[in-house]
């Protein structure tokens, strides 16, 4: 359904502009590209045979729920102009107050009772004839809103409900299009998030595989590592051993070079102390003495050693003489000491 909406809005400024200048405003036929949806059928009521007195003689009042006065539905027409246009709809919509329970259950004088008036014949018709259709509304209400809803034109009532039905039918087209723009939407959408869920799960899939190949990298990395540590705490226990041989081996260092500055003090002092040691040795008795003892057995070194060589050579020389001669000499105490028989 597609209305054309300027030729509504340039009706509307007609209408604005008559209202202005006081002309009479006439009826505007917005024409629209397709037809509209046919309006419900009226539906003809009609009313009961009253028993009560003459309608003419009861008094106008407020109407009340009476069950002596059957109630008469209002036309379709009116079921339309459920949103007010104009200041005169405005006044239709309005909704009288309900009565309380109080005065619902509160009896009232008979006289307070409203009973409309109706000025029409049975043999007239609401449909064609605009003033019956008018008067068919009057009937409907108060003495007061009557007498308002009489001074209303009734060509400007039908361009307020024709432009209510238009603005209602665009709001419908609108809502229509809206509707199927949003049905294309949704189905693009759902194609959409199809492709997204796929390509989701083939990266989740993926995602799954990753993150499998990584933990076992992370496994494989952490016993690797394990060893890595087992390897540096062993090289961290060798490294303490060694440190501590090293600690032992430099307080063993540092033994021997104390006793190696105590021998050294010692030779520097023996050093100092030999040439007056020799002096004094070799000023000595004992010195003395081991010089001639060493000189005695010297001597007598080299007298076996001859005695032996002459021997050697005359085999037959008798040496006993020079042995008697040898002994009668004085000989010095180192000698006799160490003279020993041939």
């Amino acid at each position: 359904m597609k209305i054309d909406v300027a030729l509504l809005e340039k009706a509307a400024a007609q209408k604005k502009k008559a209202a202005l200048t006081g002309s009479e405003p006439s009826l505007k036929r917005v024409e629209t590209t397709s037809a509209l949806a046919p309006p419900k059928p009226l539906t003809r009521v009609t009313p009961a045979p009253s028993k009560g007195p003459n309608l003419e003689d009861a008094p106008r009042v407020g109407i009340q729920p009476n069950p002596k006065v059957d109630s008469v539905p209002p036309p379709p027409l009116f079921s339309l102009l459920d949103t007010p246009i104009s200041p005169q709809l405005s006044s239709l919509a309005r909704v009288s107050p309900q009565p309380s329970s109080s005065a619902l259950v509160s009896p009232e004088p008979e006289s307070d009772i409203y009973i409309p008036k109706w000025s029409v014949k049975a043999s007239d018709s609401g449909i064609n004839n605009a003033q019956v259709a008018k008067e068919l509304a009057c009937a409907l209400m108060l003495p007061e809103d009557q007498k308002a809803f009489r001074k209303w034109q009734v060509d400007e009532l039908v361009d307020d409900a024709y432009e209510s039905v238009i603005r209602h039918a665009n709001t419908i087209c609108l809502m229509h299009n809206a509707l199927t723009t949003l049905s294309r939407l949704v189905t693009k959408t759902e194609e959409e998030l199809k492709v997204v869920k796929h390509r989701s799960a083939e990266i989740e899939a993926k995602l799954k595989a990753d993150l499998q190949e990584t933990g076992e990298k992370l496994k494989a990395a952490a016993e690797k590592l394990e060893v890595m540590e087992a390897r540096v705490a062993a090289a961290e226990s060798t490294a303490e051993t060694a440190e501590l041989c090293l600690i032992e081996a430099k307080k063993r260092i540092q033994a021997a070079e104390q006793r190696a500055a105590v021998v050294e003090e010692k030779a520097t002092r023996a050093e100092e102390k030999t040439p007056r040691a020799m002096e004094i040795y070799l000023a000595s008795e004992e010195f003395k003495q081991e010089i001639a003892k060493g000189a005695a057995h010297s001597f007598m070194r080299v007298f076996q050693d001859c005695q032996a060589q002459v021997k050697r050579l005359l085999l037959e020389a008798d040496l006993s003489s020079l042995l008697a001669t040898t002994t009668t000499l004085p000989l010095h105490p180192l000698m006799v000491r160490l003279r020993k028989p041939f």
